[in-house]
This record gives structure tokens, sequence and C-alpha cells, in this order.
């Protein structure tokens, strides 16, 4: 204990740098080296649980979007039938004021025989 004294005393220019850096630097060496002693408890098994972790975040996202896309289109193909429908009902208009026009006044545009 005494010599991590003694050594921490005789090397004042290390803490000199330590404390210029940004702290945004500290933050991430710190994650950085959390991150690396973490995997070094777990072993191979933090690498996979890290990557599971992450495979699971990105089809999150990735699932996200694809909700997103699929309310759109759904939203497209209500506006289409709608779309849809009032044509059909304006064609049905045009076919039945274009039989009027052709049927004489007075006949239902049935031949009786």
């Amino acid at each position: 204990m005494d010599e991590l004294r003694a050594a921490s005393r005789s090397r004042p220019s290390d803490s000199h740098l330590r404390c210029s850096r940004p702290v945004s630097s500290l933050r991430s060496e710190a994650v950085v080296s959390g991150i690396a002693a973490w995997l070094q408890a777990t072993g191979p098994y933090g690498i996979v649980a890290i990557l599971g972790w992450a495979f699971w975040k990105i089809n999150e996202r990735k699932d996200a979007a694809l909700r997103e896309l699929y309310e759109r289109v759904a939203e497209m193909g209500r506006a289409q039938t709608e779309a849809t429908v009032k044509v059909e009902a304006a064609l049905v208009a045009l076919k039945e004021a274009i039989e009027e026009m052709h049927d004489p006044p007075g006949t239902s545009g049935h031949a009786t025989g």
C-alpha cells in the first residue's frame, strides 16, 4: 500500500495529463474498460449475450419501421378503396344518364312484345 502512495507521489505529471482530458473521453474509457472487464469475466458467453442483445435491438428497430410502413400501406389502401367506390358511383350515374338520353320519354327501356 505504501508503495502505491509513493509511486503516485512521484508521478504528478500523469495525474495532470489525466485531468486535462475531456470528461466525455474519460467516460468512454470507463465504459470500454467496464465492458472489457465484463467480457473477461463472462468469457465467450458474454460475447454471445452482447451479440444477441445487438441483434434484438436491430430487429426491434426494423420491426418498428415495418409496422410504420404497414400502417402507411393500409392507409393508402383505404384511400384507394374510397376513390374506387367514388369512381364506380360516378360511372353508374353516367351509365344511367346515357340510358335516359337514349330511351324515349315514357318507356322503361324494356321491349314489350
